[in-house]
């Protein structure tokens, strides 16, 4: 019932709504079947299309709430354990997130940024569910939410190279990047293993290409931590799957100049920490550059 209440009376529930989201969320600390999860579910997502996204300013106050529910949901439920509930309230925030516009999509990811700590899982799920286009995790919630024919599966939201050079920005300028790099990892590594060939994969290459190309027009020797780092993001998706989710395009001009001209400096800060076991075409491109 709060579904079609939300979508008819939004601008009355509107001052109540964070004690609407206390009591809906506070629902989710309880033993549910699957049948009633599911219902919960759906409320969310309604709560969060028909009122949180008209008013934006709701945006950050929801994600707290929905945080602190993603580090608490570790409790099981009846047939449903911890981890999974928090793969479900991870795709329901992902779905809010797909339907923001660019401004309030970039500020949502931001908080999602300064939300890491102890929350690094949830972070993930909610970044992976929002780039890659598949079924719901349970069958009737995707239903609900209708959000699993918007593409075929085993491919990426086209809000997919957005989102990525966001992060991969905040990756770069951290002062502390251990854990954002983990939350690059488990990106990359799930998005590689989503996607069904290199073309799929292609807006993330595409990506990687225009921040290394963006690293290399810049003085590398003056900035050899940002190098390292981008070096890392590199060895990731070379290593994953031996990088058969990469096209002949991903390995192009401009990335044998980001190499190129980060060679000597990731040879003098001990490199070989960075170097992936088998990245045969990275190697490839390494015996093509010849030092100066």
């Amino acid at each position: 019932m709060m579904t079609n209440l939300a979508h008819d009376l939004r601008t009355t529930l509107l001052p109540q709504y964070p004690t609407i989201l206390t009591s809906v969320t506070s629902l989710l600390k309880r033993t549910l079947v699957s049948d009633t999860l599911t219902a919960l579910l759906a409320t969310l997502s309604s709560l969060f299309r028909y009122i949180v996204i008209p008013a934006s300013q709701l945006l950050r106050p929801t994600w707290v709430t929905l945080r602190k529910c993603l580090i608490d949901s570790t409790t099981t439920q009846k047939g449903v354990a911890g981890e999974e509930l928090r793969r479900m309230l991870a795709e329901v925030w992902g779905v809010l997130l797909r339907r923001l516009k660019a401004s309030q999509r970039e500020e949502a990811v931001t908080l999602l940024m300064d939300g890491l700590e102890d929350c690094e899982e949830g972070v993930a799920w909610v970044l992976i569910y929002v780039i890659k286009v598949c079924g719901s995790f349970i069958y009737p919630l995707c239903i609900i939410l209708r959000n699993w024919k918007q593409a075929p599966s085993h491919s990426l939201h086209p809000c997919s190279m957005a989102i990525l050079g966001q992060v991969l920005n905040r990756y770069l300028e951290a002062t502390d990047s251990t854990k954002l790099q983990q939350l690059l990892s488990r990106l990359l590594t799930a998005l590689m293993h989503h996607c069904s060939s290199a073309t799929g994969f292609a807006p993330i290459s595409d990506c990687l290409i225009i921040k290394s190309r963006d690293e290399a027009l810049t003085n590398v020797s003056d900035q050899a931590e940002r190098t390292i780092r981008m070096w890392r993001v590199l060895t990731i998706v070379c290593a994953v799957r031996k990088g058969k989710r990469l096209s002949c395009k991903f390995f192009s001009s401009d990335l044998e100049v980001f190499i190129g001209l980060s060679m000597c400096l990731l040879q003098q800060n001990n490199f070989t920490r960075y170097y992936p076991k088998s990245p045969n075409r990275v190697v490839h491109l390494f015996r093509k550059w010849d030092p100066p």
